[in-house]
């Protein structure tokens, strides 16, 4: 077993990382907050107030004193990162190298790519609601002129931002509101990418009969169309190959004999469906 020993106080007052709404009282969540949060750290980050926390509330002067030159530096939050974790002795060089350069990969990104970073991680981490609600917001901010990013840039940062909200939709299965955000995208891009995904929506969306009214009455989604029905195809052809099918076909013959574990075991199933078909729902990066 490891035993780490803390370093410095615990603070009464507990620092608030403004961008995160997160409150840290030790050494210890610090490092931990950065860990969890590299991807999505830039240099409003690091700053004075920071610094006089740790030397003052943590009753860390040494360290406080190391980490203030950083602060003037164009290039200083990673070695200001990197001081902070070697200081704390709370992991090895592999660790801290891995997350410095998780840090350096995000520096000179605008804000609206770190956001849009930070909701991208809420969706991986099913947290859906949250998800959606950042990219919302995100999305509003940007169209009214806020955000941080380059002008130019804007058109293909909402794009995919728009992609992602679908996904977000889309696996909770609310594919009326997940098409209109995967219109939104193709509409800003003209990217087939987008344009595919707000077909596949449009598709569960509507049902066969429906959709196929629809894209005949939008000859402009033809070949696209085509396009999705051959992956269509492939994933139908992978899935009547899966161990899962083949349950299912097995439990669609012996439905006569329930036993006692049948619904506990079809509730199972179905969770692993769902798993599985939101692995198909791919976000843009």
């Amino acid at each position: 077993m490891r035993i780490t020993l803390a370093i410095g106080e615990y603070a009464e007052n507990p620092y608030r990382i403004p961008e995160f709404d997160a409150r840290v009282s030790s050494l210890e969540e610090l490092c931990y907050f950065i860990r969890q949060n590299a991807s999505l750290l830039d240099r409003s980050f690091m700053s004075e107030s920071l610094v006089e926390w740790i030397g003052k509330s943590l009753r860390l002067p040494e360290l406080s004193r190391l980490l203030a030159p950083f602060l003037s530096k164009g290039d200083g939050l990673t070695g200001f990162i990197e001081m902070t974790l070697r200081y704390s002795g709370l992991y090895d060089n592999a660790d801290i190298a891995a997350i410095v350069r998780i840090i350096g990969k995000g520096i000179g990104l605008g804000s609206a790519e770190l956001k849009k970073r930070q909701a991208d991680e809420m969706l991986e981490n099913k947290e859906y609601a949250e998800a959606i609600r950042s990219y919302r917001i995100l999305a509003a901010g940007l169209e009214a002129g806020r955000g941080g990013a380059n002008s130019a840039s804007i058109p293909d940062i909402l794009a995919d931002i728009y992609h992602n909200l679908g996904c977000a939709y889309a696996r909770l299965m609310r594919f009326d509101v997940g098409s209109e955000a995967f219109e939104k995208a193709y509409k800003l891009s003209g990217s087939a990418v987008h344009r595919k995904a707000f077909l596949a929506s449009k598709r569960l969306e509507l049902g066969t009969t429906d959709y196929l009214a629809y894209t005949e009455s939008h000859p402009e989604f033809y070949d696209i169309s085509l396009q999705l029905e051959r992956a269509i195809g492939h994933i139908n052809a992978d899935w009547d190959a899966s161990d899962e099918a083949a349950r299912l076909r097995e439990r669609s013959a012996g439905r006569g004999s329930k036993g006692s574990d049948y619904y506990s075991e079809n509730d199972s199933l179905l969770h692993a469906l769902k798993e599985n078909y939101r692995g198909f729902v791919s976000l843009r990066n």
